[in-house]
């Protein structure tokens, strides 16, 4: 195995310990609140320790002394962001002594189908078809029992890139083997995807995506881009939530965390007024599937493509005042308002008032304020418009939701 796959081993191993400590340590320290956790961070230290001496000179010295300090501060049961901190640090300190990128996110979006079938083949006869921990080989194993990964709030601490890691290293003392040697990084970044979409259902999932486009979309985009159309006029741009190594480090509490509170120095708002706790459950589940290759498929059809040159025309328009671009903008949204009108003919003559509007209005000179407020009704509509159009016209997508919900069937009944 080579310097850089054995540094990556040895950071997953410190970042997991460090999460493993996290759940099983009080806040401040100085207390162990479940002992499990702790016992499972000291082991995944121990596995990083065997790999060390693997490693050249200038990177072994480095990897020393930062896990000779992590197990310092486990022992003496620092406070858990202490240990994070320490965590971090190492990362860092490898990464730069590596000369290379330790956690190699794919170059292509993780399929959910692909997903699906490594799971059923390597992963239900002890987590189970759904995830629940209850496979047909789970009761005979020596040792802490399979972990449930349909639990919401047990998994809430736990990031897909934890995941993927635990998936390349195993778990020290339980029967999770390392698949690093049988199953390629694509597979298991699939597999890390298709694992969090275990513990939500459908309707959070089409919850958060309206959720998404009411509170998100105007900077986010509506794919998650970064490319929405306030997104160019922030002081700090918007990151693209459909790139899974954005979100992908964070956990369904740190996303939460950032949702309600937002982060202080950009323009995200938080959102603790706005959206009640089922509500950001939902959301939160939307954006673990957001960087999936069954949902870009998605936003890369036709009328997906359509409705952003749709925005952009619109931008222009206001930014301009033109009621030349705003024309334009009503003849690109007619290669999609016949389908718009079969589902909702009162939205689809709404959006037609709003862009007659929008004419009327820039060629008269009216102000930007006005201007803005009927920009703002068009791109509200446009929002729902397009969800309705992909809900329906999507047939791969729907094909492929099928097919893995067929495949959790089949998992059922076949054990």
């Amino acid at each position: 195995m080579d310097s850089l796959s054995v540094s990556r081993r040895i950071v997953a191993a410190a970042s997991l310990a460090a999460a493993e400590y996290g759940i099983g340590v009080a806040p401040r320290g100085g207390r162990v609140t479940v002992p499990e956790e702790v016992s499972e961070a000291r082991q995944f230290l121990e596995q990083a320790r065997l790999d060390v001496g693997s490693l050249p000179s200038t990177v072994r010295a480095v990897a020393d002394s930062d896990l000779a300090a992590l197990e310092a501060m486990i022992e003496r049961v620092a406070p858990p962001d202490s240990v994070s901190l320490r965590a971090a640090t190492l990362i860092q300190r490898i990464a730069a002594a590596a000369g290379g990128a330790l956690d190699p996110y794919p170059t292509r979006p993780p399929s959910l189908a692909r997903g699906a079938v490594v799971f059923r083949e390597q992963c239900v006869q002890c987590h189970g078809p759904t995830g629940r921990g209850d496979g047909p080989k789970a009761r005979h194993l020596e040792g802490p029992a399979p972990a449930s990964l349909a639990d919401r709030a047990a998994m809430s601490t736990v990031s897909p890139v934890a995941v993927y890691r635990k998936l390349t290293i195993g778990v020290a003392g339980t029967a999770m083997p390392q698949f690093e040697e049988t199953l390629s990084p694509e597979d298991r970044w699939a597999v890390a995807s298709y694992v969090a979409t275990l513990r939500a259902d459908d309707a959070m999932v089409r919850e958060g995506e309206g959720l998404h486009a009411a509170q998100c979309a105007s900077c986010h985009g509506a794919t998650g881009g970064g490319d929405g159309p306030l997104a160019k006029s922030l002081s700090v741009r918007p990151p693209a939530l459909s790139d899974l190594a954005v979100l992908g480090r964070f956990t369904d509490q740190e996303l939460t965390r950032l949702i309600l509170q937002g982060r202080p120095g950009t323009p995200m708002p938080g959102f603790v007024r706005t959206l009640d706790p089922g509500q950001v459950a939902s959301l939160v589940a939307f954006l673990r599937v957001i960087s999936t290759a069954e949902r870009q498929q998605r936003e890369a059809s036709p009328a997906a493509a359509t409705f952003s040159t749709v925005r952009r025309q619109l931008d222009s328009a206001v930014a301009l005042r033109s009621d030349k671009i705003a024309f334009d903008a009503y003849l690109t949204f007619e290669q999609v308002e016949t389908d718009v009108r079969a589902r909702n003919a009162g939205l689809a003559s709404e959006l037609e008032d709003a862009f007659a509007s929008l004419r009327a209005r820039a060629g008269a000179g009216a102000g930007p304020d006005e201007l803005d407020a009927i920009h703002a009704r068009l791109l509200a509509g446009l929002e729902r418009a397009e969800r309705l159009v992909a809900d329906r016209s999507s047939a791969a997508n729907l094909l492929m939701q099928s097919f893995v919900l067929l495949l959790r069937e089949g998992f059922e009944a076949i054990l």
